[in-house]
């Protein structure tokens, strides 16, 4: 090898080569047999560690920098907590709470999530016009406590409803009306598994999706995602709510006491306009219910008696208490129904949710007496058109169905065979050939023993398929499936 010399003469560079201490030669580490499994790899593992906070949160929160906040709010009533909070140390709050249709509250605004998109950009662009856009969102809408969800949905849909799609769809209409850094906090509960602990909501984790995606997404978005420890607090027992008028409309539609005694109407469109304004509370206005009940305009006078003769008709059913009215007296467009009046559907529905995540013979005791309240098909032997038109009819008859399901199986699951029958008999009133509850039967039957009953159940199903118009007259995989499973074939 070459050894380049210093060229010039007074560089006094030394070149000489130091000798070396003699080194002993380092031991091979050779690879040896691991007899022990729990060696072979290795797993990820959380560390427990504090998160950074620039804030003292045990204080008053005057040290936060002013924020304008965009509250999800949620069921529990933390949302309601944080918001006193920030609008004590001055810091502006907007509430958004689930709803059926985009309204103004006092403390913010109603949001319809099972609407999509539509929702969120009217939102954003109410408080762009008003030069409320926030700088921080918080997320509430996951933390919950029980499955509570609307009739004819379910919990897993709320939670996409609530979560996936309500992040997903709030960075879309951000898109379009926000400006300027914009930090959303998601806060969930049972959506993560640390250790080894159960997973109650798993559906929840589904917001991850949108939480990761939106910050790549939208420069100046960021995203965190906080699932806290709030466990369920034991049920407390279920009352039922107090009433002193119901409105039936699980079958024929009336108008009865607590003891059973049915209001007599002078005019037909009076039990109308009561059922239509049970059915309304949240709109109910003399120009929706003139709209709804007839097909063409109505003169003022006529209405006029009609509002009149229904609360007459109720009051000599049943005084109103403390001299109020049934049917509200107002100077405005709003025609208020009394509290005291519930419909027989609000009852079912309100039964159904306490039942929900007790014991079988708990949830029992509490659904019974709901579904027994099933007397026909909902507004069966009327004419009405707007029950229909607003698809209420057939959230009713999947509210019923759901509601029998659940009870038929909660009968099943204690080995009652006749209390399947007589939940599954209540919800085939309703929808004849529903194959959750023909399913609830058949297994019935088996359990019996009895598989001539089984056959028998299959024959029944067969012929209100064929017969019914909602159906194209071919068995459901399913119930072919439980079919072969329970006759061994």
């Amino acid at each position: 090898n070459r050894v380049v010399l210093p060229t010039y003469a007074f560089q006094k560079s030394p070149y000489f080569i130091e000798r070396a201490e003699p080194q002993a030669e380092p031991a091979t580490d050779w690879l040896m047999r691991e007899d022990d499994p729990a060696e072979w790899g290795w797993k990820p593992v959380w560390r427990p560690t504090y998160a950074p906070c620039e804030v003292d949160l045990s204080g008053d929160l005057s040290d936060a920098a002013r924020e304008n906040w965009l509250v999800f709010a949620d069921e529990t009533g933390v949302a309601d907590t944080l918001a006193d909070r920030l609008r004590t140390a001055g810091h502006p709050v907007t509430l958004v709470t689930p709803g059926d249709a985009f309204a103004r509250t006092k403390s913010g605004f109603v949001l319809p999530p099972e609407r999509g998109r539509e929702g969120y950009d009217q939102l954003l662009r109410t408080l762009s016009e008003e030069g409320k856009l926030p700088t921080r969102i918080a997320h509430l809408w996951l933390l919950t406590q029980g499955e509570q969800h609307r009739p004819g949905s379910s919990f897993f849909h709320r939670m996409q409803e609530q979560g996936f799609w309500s992040l997903f769809y709030l960075a879309q209409a951000w898109a379009d009306e926000g400006q300027g850094p914009l930090h959303i906090d998601v806060v969930t509960n049972g959506a993560a598994q640390v250790r080894n602990e159960p997973l109650p909501y798993p559906s929840k984790s589904t917001i991850m999706g949108p939480a990761r995606v939106t910050p790549r997404e939208f420069p100046g978005v960021t995203v965190a995602v906080l699932d806290v420890d709030r466990p369920d607090p034991a049920p407390a027992p279920w009352h039922e709510p107090e009433w002193a008028l119901m409105v039936r409309v699980l079958g024929g539609v009336d108008i009865v006491t607590r003891d059973g005694t049915s209001v007599a109407f002078e005019r037909g469109k009076s039990l109308e306009l009561t059922v239509w304004l049970a059915h309304h509370r949240e709109h109910a206005t003399r120009s929706a219910a003139r709209a709804a009940l007839w097909e063409h305009e109505v003169r003022d006078a006529t209405f006029a008696n009609i509002v009149s003769d229904a609360r007459r008709s109720l009051g000599r059913a049943l005084p109103p208490p403390h001299d109020e009215e049934w049917i509200g007296r107002t100077l405005t467009d709003q025609l208020p129904l009394h509290p005291l009046v519930c419909t027989d559907a609000e009852m079912l529905q309100a039964r159904l949710a306490a039942s929900a995540g007790l014991a079988p013979a708990e949830a029992i005791e509490v659904l019974r007496p709901g579904v027994a309240l099933v007397r026909e098909q909902p507004f069966a032997g009327t004419d009405h058109l707007w029950p229909a038109t607003e698809g209420l009819a057939s959230a009713l008859t999947l509210l019923v169905t759901s509601a029998t399901t659940e009870l038929a199986s909660h009968h099943l699951a204690l080995g009652d065979i006749d209390g399947v029958f007589w939940a599954t008999g209540q919800g085939l009133k309703v929808l004849s050939g529903q194959e959750d509850l023909i399913g609830l039967r058949m297994r019935a039957h088996h359990q019996r023993g009895d598989i001539a009953g089984v056959r028998r159940e299959w024959e029944t199903y067969e012929r209100a398929i064929t017969a019914e118009s909602w159906s194209d007259g071919e068995p459901s995989p399913k119930l072919l499936t439980l079919r072969r499973e329970l006759l061994n074939r």
